[in-house]
């Protein structure tokens, strides 16, 4: 530590002051020279020591680094499902408007509800109604693209932003996805395989237009799911400039 370096100089110090009563120049060289070496290897190993502790230091602060972004990452995800969670969501789709704003592209947002979910926890219990949700994210997952970003909303209610897309493309990728769970019976019960229940999804779409804010995409993503929930749900509507789009995709029955 400092302390040991400057107790060594000053010892050094007055060794070398002791030099002037010498007579013999050759005894005073080699006794400097004794000095300067040991002077050298005692900055030397201070050298060493504070590289030591400097590197333990960079080490201790990048796992805590680590450790936080780990912590950060993970306060953004959705416990149940592993997918974004609504405060994840809020800044990517910040993030996603100020970036297409900027470049005066639009991106299409999704909402989707699982149908008569509150029913299926009621008869089922949660547990089922848990599963059903990861059956749901699941089937999600394997029809979205690595550049779309997937988030639950709360509850039953799930968003999706899709990238490169028009809305009208947008609404047949979603209503034929909403057709494929419809006519998928979910086994809930492995020991059991009769112990099936069918889900259906109703999905609200709205395209950003560049100038409008996050506030304005949602409220009309938003209306076009109750849109689809008032024509019977399990089926897909979208707006676009509070407009109900001309494609109105239904796949009931």
């Amino acid at each position: 530590n400092s302390e040991a370096l400057e107790n060594k100089l000053l010892a050094s110090s007055e060794r070398i002051s002791h030099l002037a009563e010498l007579d013999d120049i050759r005894e005073i060289k080699q006794q400097i020279a004794e000095e300067v070496t040991q002077l050298k290897q005692v900055v030397a190993e201070q050298h060493e020591r504070h590289k030591e502790f400097a590197a333990h230091m960079q080490s201790r602060f990048d796992r805590l680094q680590s450790e936080l972004e780990t912590a950060r990452h993970e306060a953004t995800l959705d416990a149940l499902t592993g997918v974004l969670n609504r405060g994840g969501f809020d800044t990517a789709i910040t993030q996603w408007v100020t970036r297409h704003d900027r470049y005066g592209k639009g991106f299409v947002l999704a909402f989707f509800d699982v149908d008569h979910f509150k029913k299926i926890n009621d008869t089922y219990g949660h547990a089922v109604g848990d599963r059903v949700l990861l059956m749901w994210v699941n089937r999600l997952g394997t029809a979205i693209r690595t550049t779309d970003l997937l988030a639950r909303y709360g509850g039953d209610e799930f968003v999706l932003l899709i990238s490169d897309i028009t809305l009208r493309d947008a609404e047949q990728r979603m209503a034929a996805l909403i057709k494929a769970v419809s006519q998928t019976a979910f086994t809930f019960d492995d020991a059991q395989p009769d112990a099936r229940i069918n889900v259906t999804a109703t999905c609200g779409l709205a395209e950003f237009d560049p100038g409008e804010t996050v506030e304005d995409l949602t409220n009309r993503a938003d209306q076009a799911l109750y849109d689809a929930k008032r024509a019977g749900r399990n089926c897909v509507r979208a707006r676009k400039k509070g407009v109900l789009s001309g494609l109105l995709s239904s796949i009931r029955g």
